[in-house]
């Protein structure tokens, strides 16, 4: 029907659309295919996201769970405060206020706190929101729902809480911790009371064996003089023995008892060596003639001679090895000499030795002889005398002054003990006199002078009513205070008050304040009063000067010393100032403790290891003094306040700082006057000013400790 041509073009055009359609078909399977792996991949990966997020959100579970068990167990209190009010809360919170979390937030924090404590706790919070500074932990007293009051320790830190600035406080409920502190606060307190006990009585028994110990010694001395028959005078001279050996024993149980209670007064002085060894031997060598002993000391030439330091203390050692030698040497000598080891522009090592040829030490035995008490022969049929404490007494006092005590003995050959000690030079080298450094040199004469003698035991005012008419004076004797005020007030005119402490009716320092104070019509305010009194122990001095007193002798009375401070107070007038007052009692502030320093430093420029440690122990001791004074003030108990503020003025004054021995002194007055007020203010001076040096040391003391290798460094920091 259709033209054979039309047939095959047609044909053709189908064969066309074949063959498209084929080709068609075979790209769209191949994209079929490839779609087909990209979708399974795609879907691999979804699967792999899918168990990723089931891990996640398991892990998520895990930790939530882990979190709500720290939440709900955790011991301490957790809050989140926001704007004043409680926004979280743990279950602890409720479990130890008794409050629910509902009620707690219906509340302001503060509510729960203690009305004492709320304002600042307020301004804690108010000042650590708006990013100021305030304490990240502090304790407070909250109140529990029943109305208990406990005490908390607060933690706290600026968090983010829903957009919106917080507080997280951590809270630890610290109320059985508290009571524990303030048992050992009680306990401590006790403690020092005991201790305060300990060291009145120690007091008490030292002034009542005094007394008639210096009664005997006193009256034996006039007996000694008068009397001619050597009969007589040798028994005479047993008694003021005895008596003395007596008065060694009772010094060297307060002296250990000082040292164990930290009250040893270590003052310094300028002092001559040669004078200071002379004196040692000179008040032992009748005990070494007796005994057919030489006794001799050696000081060979270039010896430095002018010192400062704990002059006392240092013949104190010297004597007790001196005595200890001659008590274990029958025949022989006995050689005190001195030898300098090193020396600088400002200090000197020196070593003292006491050599003997006495009986010697088993080696095996020798370090026995420094402890407490202890004697190598403590049998009941033992040669020799002793407590078996000067050896003991001396060795803590070698270290307390830095030094050491060693000995070196062959039993049957004698010992030789060796006394180390590295001393500061005195600023002048000039011969002593014997007095402070600017005071007159006691010419002036007692002879005529008119003495009002305040003494109740009767055997002490007859020996000293002795002593003083030989001197030429003119004495009138009273038994009591109230006596000595008629007898001042009775129109005699008197040069000087002589003034035992311990009288009855009324003690010598309210008789002292009464004259100061002008309450003794006729008398001169400015009389010169010395106290003569058996009162020996650290502090007491100080104490007598702070009463208006102007100079202190010790009994048993040593008469050359009397004199001196006789002639010293007459000569000017009553000046405490010239009296021989010690560095730590100087009422002056003086020059600021910058300049203090300063001098301190170029003194022991050549010495810098010796004022480290005198440093380093001034810097662990200060601050523990004015944390006792922080917790004793509140208490307003006077006497362990004025004595840990003595404690302060002594360390102030063992480094010459003269501004804060003012505030120490200032504090101790307040508190003995019952002003706990102005106690408050000195020891907010103090602590002001102490900062600044503390902080001043311990830059001189890292420099310091830098540049020593750390072996030397632990020795120096170990050293007290």
């Amino acid at each position: 029907m259709y033209p054979e041509g039309l047939m095959a073009l047609a044909l053709a055009g189908v064969c066309l659309c074949c063959m498209f359609l084929l080709a068609y078909n075979r790209r769209l399977k191949r994209a079929v295919r490839s779609h087909s792996t990209e979708l399974a991949t795609a879907n691999e990966r979804l699967m792999e996201n899918l168990r990723s997020l089931e891990e996640i959100q398991a892990n998520l579970q895990e930790s939530q769970r882990k979190l709500r068990t720290l939440y709900d167990h955790a011991t301490d209190m957790i809050v989140v405060i926001q704007e004043g009010r409680v926004v979280f809360a743990n279950p602890r919170v409720s479990q130890v206020t008794g409050y629910s979390f509902g009620e707690l937030a219906s509340m302001s924090f503060e509510e729960i706190v203690h009305p004492e404590d709320r304002a600042r706790v307020k301004d804690y919070y108010s000042r650590r929101i708006k990013g100021l500074d305030a304490p990240d932990t502090y304790a407070y007293r909250y109140l529990r729902k029943d109305g208990a009051v406990r005490w908390a320790e607060l933690t706290a830190t600026v968090i983010s809480w829903e957009g919106r600035p917080a507080v997280l406080d951590c809270i630890a409920d610290i109320t059985e911790r508290k009571a524990m502190e303030d048992e050992l606060v009680r306990a401590r307190a006790e403690a020092e009371r005991a201790n305060r006990a300990k060291s009145e009585f120690l007091a008490n028994m030292s002034h009542e064996i005094r007394t008639p110990v210096s009664g005997i010694i006193g009256a034996v001395e006039v007996l000694l003089e008068t009397r001619g028959e050597d009969e007589t005078r040798e028994d005479l001279g047993l008694i003021r023995d005895s008596a003395r050996s007596l008065m060694t024993v009772i010094n060297d149980i307060l002296d250990f008892s000082r040292i164990e209670a930290d009250q040893l007064d270590m003052t310094s002085e300028d002092f001559d060596l040669r004078e200071t060894l002379t004196s040692v031997v000179k008040t032992l060598r009748r005990r070494a003639a007796r005994k057919g002993l030489k006794l001799e000391v050696v000081v060979p030439s270039g010896c430095p001679l002018r010192f400062n330091g704990p002059v006392e203390r240092v013949k104190q050692v010297l004597r007790n090895l001196v005595a200890n030698a001659l008590k274990f040497t029958r025949r022989g000598e006995i050689r005190m000499g001195v030898e300098v080891l090193r020396e600088t522009e400002s200090c000197a090592e020196l070593d003292f030795s006491v050599k003997d040829t006495g009986i010697g030490i088993p080696g095996e035995r020798i370090p026995e002889i420094f402890e407490s008490f202890k004697q190598l022969d403590g049998s009941y049929s033992k040669k020799h005398e002793g407590t078996g404490l000067g050896l003991a007494i001396s060795k803590k006092l070698a270290e307390r002054m830095g030094g050491r005590l060693e000995v070196e003995s062959e039993e049957g050959e004698g010992s030789t003990f060796s006394f180390r000690v590295e001393l500061a030079k005195a600023e002048h080298g000039e011969a002593s006199s014997g007095l402070p450094a600017g005071a007159p040199d006691g010419s002036a004469d007692v002879t005529g002078r008119g003495i009002l003698l305040a003494e109740d035991d009767l055997l002490n005012r007859k020996s000293m009513t002795h002593v003083l008419t030989q001197w030429g004076c003119r004495v009138v004797a009273a038994e009591s205070g109230p006596e000595v005020l008629k007898v001042l007030g009775g129109g005699e005119a008197f040069d000087l008050v002589l003034m035992d402490i311990q009288m009855p009716g009324m003690d010598g320092m309210e008789v002292v304040r009464r004259i100061r104070e002008g309450g003794v019509p006729g008398c001169d305010q400015q009389i010169p009063v010395i106290a003569l009194t058996a009162y020996a122990m650290k502090g007491d001095r100080e104490r007598f000067l702070e009463a208006g007193m102007n100079d202190y002798v010790s009994k048993p009375v040593d008469r050359e010393r009397l004199r001196k401070a006789m002639e010293q107070c007459l000569e000017t007038g009553g000046s405490r100032e010239a009296s021989g007052e010690s560095p730590s009692v100087v009422s002056s502030r003086g020059p600021s403790f910058m300049e203090d320093l300063r001098k301190l430093t170029d003194r022991y420029r050549g010495s810098e290891s010796l004022l480290a440690r005198m440093f380093d122990y001034f810097a662990a001791e200060v601050p523990k003094k004015m944390e006792e004074l922080e917790v004793l003030l509140p208490g307003e108990d006077a006497g362990p306040i004025a004595k840990t503020a003595h404690s302060l003025l002594n360390l102030a004054a063992g480094i010459h700082l003269h501004s804060l021995v003012h505030h120490a002194r200032s504090m101790e007055t307040a508190a003995r006057s019952g002003d706990f007020r102005q106690a408050r203010d000195s020891l907010h001076a103090y602590k002001g000013e102490m900062e600044e040096v503390l902080e001043w040391v311990a830059g001189y003391l890292d420099k310091r400790w830098k540049r020593l290798p750390a072996a030397l460094r632990n020795t120096e920091r170990d050293f007290f």
